[in-house]
């Protein structure tokens, strides 16, 4: 006869594969039920995505009137996990008089999925994490990414605990596995040991025989072989970089310049034309409007007929000459 815990573990089991969560895989490890193997991913849209992290979860017989032990056998840098022992924090978990027995195998994985995306900086277990994410987010961001990336890395190589099957008998929609041989000790290592181990793993060297033996006493030859000499990538890199800021910013530079050198031709002219109107006699002063195009006189009484005619001329010969002056000529000066 099975006992209580056997049954509602069976129970729960054939819900939680009945419902197909997201990320969420569990397979039992001895026969009794008592011991589980559970892997978590991170959710989408968060900075945990793409991570694959291993628990394991150990029941007693007082199932379900007290919790079980739940701990990570890949350790994550996050704040709600505890570094020494692999124990992810939370209050059920930790504390029995908040176990109520409704929680489930399915309640227990869940909330350690949201946990990794949403740590609670309260109260946290790993302090090294909350200053981190406090005082360096970016920093943080970083470990994180490393997690992940390491964690996929395990799961590429394909390198699982072997866990026992589960009866046929109490799974009719589960097909089991008979299990050959010893099965493999489940093993708690720091996210640092094993960061280290897969760094040297992974990692490669490139050998002398792999790296460029081309001669330098021959520089035509090795020009060629880099295709460019480093003077021509400078001036390469140069153009490039110069091409792309005036196609994403427009020349900017070259219109400015061109307003503000018209803006000081027009200055230029405007003094050329007071300088040549001061030049003449005060009592001729009034016998033109300035800052006109035309030539547009008012007469004056008692003025001679003959002084106006050549004064206006010489006042058209002055628009006329400025007029036809090359603003193209003017900015090269």
């Amino acid at each position: 006869m099975q006992s209580k815990a056997y049954l509602l573990l069976a129970r729960e089991y054939a819900q939680l594969q009945e419902a197909r969560l997201f990320g969420i895989t569990v397979s039992p490890v001895r026969d009794d039920l008592l011991e589980w193997v559970a892997t978590v991913q991170g959710l989408k849209d968060s900075l945990w995505e793409g991570a694959s992290l291993q628990l394991s979860l150990k029941y007693t017989e007082d199932y379900d009137s007290t919790p079980p032990n739940v701990t990570f056998n890949t350790i994550p840098f996050h704040p709600n996990v505890d570094t020494v022992s692999a124990k992810p924090c939370i209050d059920f978990l930790e504390n029995p008089r908040k176990w109520e027995e409704g929680f489930s195998l399915t309640t227990i994985l869940l909330t350690i999925q949201v946990m990794l995306s949403n740590p609670v900086l309260e109260n946290a277990v790993n302090v090294e994490a909350v200053e981190m994410l406090k005082e360096n987010p970016s920093r943080y961001r970083e470990m994180i990414l490393e997690c992940v990336r390491t964690s996929r890395k395990l799961k590429e190589t394909g390198v699982k605990l072997a866990v026992k099957s589960f009866p046929v008998a109490h799974f009719q929609d589960q097909v089991s596995t008979p299990i050959y041989g010893k099965p493999l000790l489940i093993k708690r290592i720091a996210f640092a040991d094993y960061h280290k181990a897969w760094s040297e793993i992974a990692t490669s060297k490139a050998t002398e025989s792999c790296k460029d033996q081309m001669p330098v006493t021959y520089p035509n030859l090795q020009a060629l072989y880099n295709g460019l000499g480093k003077e021509d990538l400078e001036k390469e890199i140069e153009a490039q970089n110069k091409e792309f800021n005036d196609v994403m910013y427009g020349v900017f530079g070259k219109k400015r310049k061109r307003q503000i050198t018209l803006d000081q031709k027009l200055e230029r002219i405007d003094r050329m034309k007071r300088s040549y109107i001061m030049d003449k006699p005060l009592e001729d002063s009034n016998s033109i409007i300035l800052n006109l195009p035309t030539s547009i006189t008012r007469k004056r009484p008692n003025t001679n007929t003959q002084e106006e005619e050549e004064w206006n001329k010489e006042v058209d010969s002055l628009i006329d000459w400025t007029t036809g002056l090359n603003i193209d000529d003017l900015e090269d000066d």
